[in-house]
């Protein structure tokens, strides 16, 4: 792949998953593990061509088998049986990217995405996001690149009962990240270092608005050694508020380890272990201030993915999260084994 197309991809691709981050806890955890993050070295190759607005397309499609579902959203507005079960889904997922060097420092990134995936037997719950991320990246010196960025999305649903789709919820908010490149004797580290703060409102009073803070630093190593290898690290923290509910005071936070390995030209594997933990506290119940609930998640998900050529990618992917909750119904284990392709951007 040219290198002007590998540029272009950390960082679109980065953006565009942005905005499905924020549209579903769920959906949040399996992005997150895969998102991209840009280099400032990578941005500053990209803003050194002086190309002129540049107009991309990606788009993804996968068939997943997923056994454990967990949707409290929507079990809580169609009045599901809850009872865990294992289903087959389909996603697909496209994004438009508008790409324009602002001057030999700055660069303007839009980014429009569709995302949409259904269950084969689970039909009541198909979901559509429809969102974008508008970015600004700014190169302060060779190594160092400010990202500013504000997203927004809207989440639909459909189900037998209803003749068109339902508005569920939209999300909004803007994220500040500042990423660092050190060129070390021995390899190269990259730090990143972001806040985000978001808020997504549901269109029924059954579900409360949330208020979410998140901070996270991510540490990438590639060794002067191995060159194809890239060893990460991320840390997340935050809460997220109910202004309508004191039951839905979350304190969280978790950390990913693992790798990207590049075996040979366009055949890449991928490992990834995580752990997760969350306290639901009730803040305005003062006398019952305390831990009503605790979720802690281990887990572990690998790819192994194949550039075909330039313009498609195949890959596999395997993930195993452990769930373990005070609350039986939180209480479970996911399993979910992927095939799909894509566009390398």
């Amino acid at each position: 792949m040219p290198k002007i197309q590998m540029n272009i991809h950390a960082i679109a691709l980065g953006a565009s998953l942005a905005v499905s981050v924020i549209s579903s806890a769920q959906a949040e955890e399996t992005i997150e593990n895969n998102n991209q993050q840009v280099t400032s070295e990578q941005a500053k190759k990209f803003l050194k061509t002086k190309r002129p607005v540049l107009l991309k397309f990606n788009y993804n499609i996968s068939t997943d088998y997923v056994d454990g579902i967990l949707e409290p959203d929507i079990t809580q507005f169609f009045q599901l049986n809850p009872k865990r079960k294992s289903d087959k889904r389909l996603n697909l997922s496209s994004a438009g990217h508008l790409i324009a060097p602002l001057s030999e420092r700055s660069l303007l990134h839009i980014a429009g995405i569709v995302d949409w995936f259904g269950y084969e037997e689970f039909d009541e719950y198909n979901s559509v996001t429809i969102g974008n991320e508008t970015a600004l990246y700014y190169k302060f010196n060779s190594d160092t690149v400010l990202k500013v960025s504000g997203f927004y999305s809207s989440d639909y649903f459909t189900n037998k009962k209803f003749e068109v789709p339902t508005h569920m919820s939209s999300s909004y908010g803007g994220r500040l990240s500042l990423n660092k490149n050190y060129q070390l004797s021995e390899g190269a580290l990259l730090i990143s270092v972001g806040g985000t703060i978001s808020r997504r409102t549901f269109e029924f009073a059954t579900l409360s608005d949330q208020d979410r803070y998140q901070g996270d630093i991510a540490f990438t190593y590639q060794p002067l050694a191995l060159r194809q290898l890239s060893l990460f690290s991320r840390l997340r923290f935050g809460k997220v508020d109910a202004f309508n509910n004191p039951f839905l005071d979350n304190d969280f936070y978790g950390f990913e380890v693992g790798f990207n390995w590049i075996l040979k030209p366009g055949l890449t594997v991928s490992l990834t272990g995580s752990y997760s933990d969350g306290n639901y506290n009730a803040p305005e119940l003062t006398s019952l201030a305390l831990a009503l609930e605790e979720i802690k998640g281990t887990g572990l998900s690998g790819e192994i993915s194949y550039d075909l050529n330039e313009r498609l990618n195949i890959y596999g992917r395997a993930s195993l999260t452990d769930f373990d909750s005070n609350l039986p119904r939180n209480d479970f284990r996911q399993t979910i084994i992927s095939i799909g392709a894509r566009s390398p951007f």
